[in-house]
């Protein structure tokens, strides 16, 4: 903890792989890019480190799946409140956000262009 610290990049390194088991904690708990929510999750730590909110070495491994269980649970809560407040749309409404916010994500590889959105009821092109 002292090397994280003192700013040691490879103390760094070293706790991005020891803390691993918590990539796949996020993967599974619908985080669009587990890997940006299991970086953000490691800064976060290495900040706790650095400013000493987190001195004893032994704690460590609570701390992290303290944190851990946190950020899920926002998530889930978070994606719970968004489907609550979709349900409540008309089925048109619903399901143009939908598409929009689905549409990045499978055109990947593709440009990154968005797919078309059109009117409910429209001919498809």
């Amino acid at each position: 903890m002292k090397r994280t610290r003192d700013c040691d990049g490879d103390a760094y390194g070293e706790l991005y792989l020891r803390l691993g088991d918590f990539r796949q904690c996020f993967a599974r708990h619908l985080f669009a890019d587990p890997e940006d929510a299991y970086g953000e999750f490691v800064r976060e730590l290495v900040d706790q480190i650095r400013y000493g909110f987190l001195q004893d070495p032994d704690a460590l491994l609570a701390q992290a799946r303290t944190r851990a269980m946190r950020k899920t649970a926002d998530r889930i809560q978070c994606l719970t409140t968004a489907a609550r407040i979709l349900s409540t749309l008309p089925k048109r409404h619903r399901e143009v956000l939908i598409r929009a916010q689905l549409a990045p994500c499978s055109s990947l590889g593709q440009g990154g262009d968005r797919a078309p959105v059109r009117r409910a009821g429209a001919p498809a092109a």
